[in-house]
């Protein structure tokens, strides 16, 4: 079997005749990611030698055009297996028909457009067992943990996202910039609150390298105030009502986690009064280019 991990990021370029040159609307920034398209070839050798039979089965799968999930299993046995939807977009096939001395087989390609990414099976704060030998409590009063959550003891309260990991296992090589943030109360100040990523820097309009951070418009007084951001799905509520937050205009996206480093965040309050004693959690995703 072959497959291509072909990757590229799109540009945007714009020609300048006067100096003999282009740039890139982008400019600094990096471009979004191209269209993926990606390319599964394999040989089949039916054991009946019915070529047509193997086309048939193959084709029974993939010609509906149906998404379909995608499993990767990286050379390492020890790391988890990559998944991804693919779209189907077209099929190659070459019979070599048998003669004697020869093997009949089938050359197939088959490609799929996938989403950008490929992931883990589960976010990162999924609860997992991976035993089957757990015992419950009888009157099931277990207390699980809850991962990812940050408690919220002091004005401005510091929290990581662990994004490292081992390449060829589970290192991620492409930034999530679509977490899922929770936040329950007490949180926040008299003129809202900050959240802010110190390990992703950006150029303001001066040029001076600002943390990526939003801001949202309120605080969270009681324990039972909670807001809900949904970075990917641009969904976002506060004790179920909807909400935009804000952000810089220089900055492109709301919230990311970087790829490859522990990232250095921090939640606090806007204006006079704070609250403490809530909690920050957040969900992420490692992808893979």
């Amino acid at each position: 079997m072959t497959m291509d991990r072909d990757f590229a990021r799109r540009e945007s370029v714009f020609s300048i005749p006067g100096m003999d040159s282009v740039v890139d609307g982008y400019g600094q920034q990096p471009g979004p990611i191209e269209r993926r398209d990606q390319s599964f070839g394999f040989r089949v050798v039916p054991p009946s030698r019915d070529l047509d039979a193997a086309a048939d089965l193959l084709l029974a799968q993939v010609a509906p055009g149906v998404p379909q999930r995608l499993v990767y299993q990286p050379d390492n046995p020890a790391a988890p297996y990559r998944y991804t939807t693919g779209v189907f977009r077209g099929y190659k096939h070459a019979l070599t028909a048998p003669a004697r001395g020869s093997t009949p087989h089938a050359d197939f390609t088959v490609t799929w457009r996938i989403n950008p990414a490929w992931t883990l099976r589960y976010s990162e704060v999924a609860d997992i067992y991976h035993s089957d030998t757990v015992v419950f409590r009888a009157d099931n009063s277990e207390t699980f943990g809850s991962i990812g959550v940050t408690a919220i003891t002091t004005t401005w309260q510091t929290f990581t996202v662990d994004a490292r990991g081992t390449a060829g296992i589970d290192l991620p090589t492409l930034w999530d910039t679509g977490p899922t943030i929770n936040i329950t109360g007490p949180a926040g100040g008299a003129s809202g609150m900050v959240v802010s990523n110190s390990s992703i820097l950006i150029p303001d309009t001066a040029g001076t390298y600002q943390p990526m951070q939003f801001y949202l418009p309120f605080n969270l007084p009681t324990a039972t105030d909670s807001c809900t951001l949904r970075f990917g799905a641009q969904a976002f509520s506060r004790n179920g009502i909807p909400f935009r937050p804000t952000k810089p205009d220089y900055q492109r996206g709301f919230f990311a986690v970087r790829a490859g480093v522990l990232n250095s965040c921090t939640i606090g309050p806007l204006g006079a009064a704070s609250y403490t004693g809530g909690s920050i959690a957040i969900d992420w995703w490692r992808k893979f280019a």
